[in-house]
């Protein structure tokens, strides 16, 4: 079975998606626990994992933020004015995008 999506698509899909993840625990285990990257060296080679993805990825991850159909690899979400708080990630199958609901805490 043929996927209805480039091999490029998917490695974009998937770098965004791995530095997405990393960043997200990175920055709750900042914030939640105080925890410094630099203080810890599994938390240093997380954030490596990240950069060598985008390194080895390189020219075929250009542009990065575009699927081979013109569709973008991601949204920013902006909850306050300027402020970009979340991204959405979209799947490289359109098929596969659910709409996304933001609801308000305030």
């Amino acid at each position: 079975m043929t996927a209805p999506y480039t091999a490029v698509d998917a490695l974009r899909y998937l770098t965004q998606h791995t530095a997405d993840v990393v960043d997200a625990v990175l920055s709750q285990l900042a914030d939640n626990c105080g925890m410094h990257i630099e203080d810890h060296p599994e938390l240093v080679i997380l954030q490596r994992l990240v950069s060598d993805t985008y390194a080895v990825s390189g020219p075929l991850n250009e542009p990065q933020n575009t699927y081979s159909d013109g569709r973008a690899v991601s949204s920013p979400i902006e909850i306050v004015d300027g402020i970009v708080t979340r991204r959405h990630l979209w799947h490289p199958d359109p098929a596969r995008n659910t709409p996304v609901e933001v609801e308000s805490r305030g």
